[in-house]
């Protein structure tokens, strides 16, 4: 049996690269060779209907550009001849922005490192055209949707191709995500539409289960995330240890949150370790915490497995804390009041293993009675106790006798 995973691949984001690779090697165990397909012409296709707007903006920035120009050129003259003593304060920006080099470099290499592990570990299967989506029928016996927020129904994000529209053989679901709390009224006949020919459904979510299995009059399963039905000696077999000498809290953020850093700062003074940031963003390049060496996903393991504290606002980082049995502090990324809000993920997961109260952190300064400690011997049974259930799952879903 050859098996073809459909998810969200080329966006060059850690959590996306490695819960497909975590399915891609969990199916493997059950079928004759599994390959993730790309998603490259319907990524594309998303940045073709935003070329209007993105010329529209470099033709302003042209404009302004040019303006700036000039502004520039009178600027140092101002600073430099009329005010000689601003030289020093010169030297010592271009000393930081050295240091700032250094960090877009290790950001850009991430990238090419991201872009490596999919190559290399991940062997996405090219597709040139969305023409050619329908010719896979012939080459794969058994298609499955993947994790991540793939179903979202917000326009920025649906697509019928995350449903498999164009898949005539057996389509399974193992885990994809909504990325929401509920069901719009206005998706429920399009969703029905859409998984009617699915032989079986499963999704992230617990608190969807139920909504989803209303809608469709089926049973639905609720298991983990790919990323968890592999343990920490799984994941500690492809990371590679960081060159960092001294203890460190290893931020892991999602959103550019000030507040972020300072209780990150506040958080490592009181625990007596340095900080060191995953550039997950091309701006962190301008923070003095961000870790200066190339990040590739199995870095990104190895700096979790090798942490001495977790802080992050992102649902892969609280689980790669969870693998490697780190006391860790979840920052929360969305207010509970924001419409489209992504907070069901984490609370699905931390309520599960009654966390969720002791985790979050809202907003606020850190003090010493945020901290607390995770007894894992009581996490690692329920989540063993899970990832059993969603292996059985996948196992029969896929009709291995």
């Amino acid at each position: 049996m050859k098996a073809a995973i459909i998810t969200w691949v080329t966006y060059n984001n850690y959590g996306t690269a490695l819960q497909a690779f975590a399915l891609k090697k969990a199916v493997e165990q059950y079928s004759e060779s599994c390959s993730v397909i790309s998603d490259r012409p319907i990524i594309e296709s998303k940045k073709e209907k935003n070329g209007a707007a993105i010329q529209k903006n470099k033709e302003s920035e042209q404009k302004e550009t040019h303006e700036t120009g000039i502004k520039h050129v009178l600027g140092l003259y101002h600073r430099y001849i009329l005010h000689p003593g601003a030289i020093c304060s010169r030297l010592a920006a271009k000393h930081n922005n050295r240091l700032a080099g250094k960090r877009r470099t290790a950001y850009m290499s991430s990238i090419k490192a991201i872009e490596k592990f999919k190559t290399d570990a991940l062997k996405v299967y090219p597709i040139e055209t969305a023409d050619q989506y329908a010719s896979l029928n012939k080459q794969f016996d058994v298609f499955i949707c993947g994790s991540d927020q793939i179903w979202s129904m917000l326009p920025i994000n649906y697509n019928p191709y995350f449903y498999m529209d164009f898949v005539e053989k057996k389509k399974i679901a193992y885990a994809p995500s909504t990325g929401s709390y509920h069901i719009e009224e206005k998706d429920k006949a399009l969703l029905c539409e859409l998984l009617r020919d699915f032989s079986a459904v499963s999704l992230r979510e617990k608190v969807c289960v139920e909504q989803f299995e209303n809608l469709l009059g089926r049973k639905v399963h609720w298991v983990l995330d790919p990323t968890l039905l592999h343990n920490g000696d799984f994941w500690n077999i492809i990371a590679k240890k960081p060159a960092i000498k001294k203890k460190y809290l290893l931020c892991y953020f999602l959103e550019n949150k000030d507040w972020y850093f300072s209780y990150a700062h506040s958080l490592a003074k009181h625990l007596g370790l340095k900080v060191v940031l995953i550039p997950s963003r091309k701006q962190y390049a301008d923070r003095k915490e961000t870790y200066c060496e190339k990040v590739g996903p199995e870095e990104f393991v190895g700096l979790f497995s090798n942490a001495s504290f977790v802080l992050t606002d992102s649902y892969h980082g609280t689980i790669f804390s969870l693998q490697f049995n780190k006391q860790f502090l979840y920052l929360k990324r969305f207010s509970d009041s924001e419409a489209f809000n992504q907070n069901v993920r984490v609370d699905s997961l931390l309520s599960a293993l009654d966390l969720y109260d002791k985790v979050v952190v809202d907003n606020k300064e850190f003090a010493a009675e945020d901290l607390y400690t995770i007894h894992y011997g009581t996490v690692d049974a329920v989540l063993n106790e899970m990832r059993d259930e969603s292996l059985n799952y996948l196992k029969n879903a896929l009709e291995i006798k």
